[in-house]
């Protein structure tokens, strides 16, 4: 068996992206019975507020479950830590594909080049919706960590650009 399919019963074979799309088809489509009935911007605007929480509560997780076996000085090298051993798991290594672009100690700044959230959601046209679930909430990330780290962010592959820019970087004091 291919590696990168997962194996449903004896003899149904899915991949990674047929999964995605399975499981996004039924979401896009109660979104949209919602902006129908609710407006498209109030909906947004709700998707994005519950996914921020879900995301924040995740994170702070993350953070205390890190947090007592790490040696690391700073939140942000704790940041980069957690936001490295998620990346990095088989999951985030098969749905994404990232070049590292810069790493100081106050800066990490990753190119995505391949995503499947993106893939999927623009194959159902529903990149906007997309962008409030899935990348919006990646400005929430840090602040389980900090609220002197942001997220610079110009370039979505949801939005229709050729790569993501994410950079986080932890903000002078001063």
């Amino acid at each position: 068996m291919d590696e990168s399919k997962l194996l449903l019963g004896q003899e149904m074979e899915l991949s990674l992206k047929e999964l995605f799309r399975h499981c996004c088809e039924p979401q896009v489509a109660l979104i949209r019975a919602f902006a129908t009935e609710f407006g498209h911007q109030r909906t947004l605007e709700l998707v994005k507020g519950a996914r921020r929480e879900a995301v924040l509560q995740a994170a702070l997780k993350l953070q205390e479950n890190l947090a007592w076996r790490s040696s690391h000085s700073s939140d942000f090298d704790l940041f980069t830590e957690a936001l490295e051993r998620v990346l990095g798991s088989d999951f985030h290594r098969q749905a994404l594909t990232i070049q590292p672009i810069e790493r100081t100690s106050t800066k990490l700044c990753l190119k995505v080049t391949r995503c499947l959230w993106a893939e999927v959601y623009r194959e159902l046209q529903a990149e906007e919706l997309g962008y409030a679930y899935i990348c919006e909430p990646n400005r929430v990330l840090p602040e389980a960590f900090s609220p002197k780290i942001r997220l610079e962010r110009a370039k979505t592959l949801m939005l229709g650009d050729e790569y993501c820019d994410h950079c986080y970087v932890l903000e002078e004091t001063g």
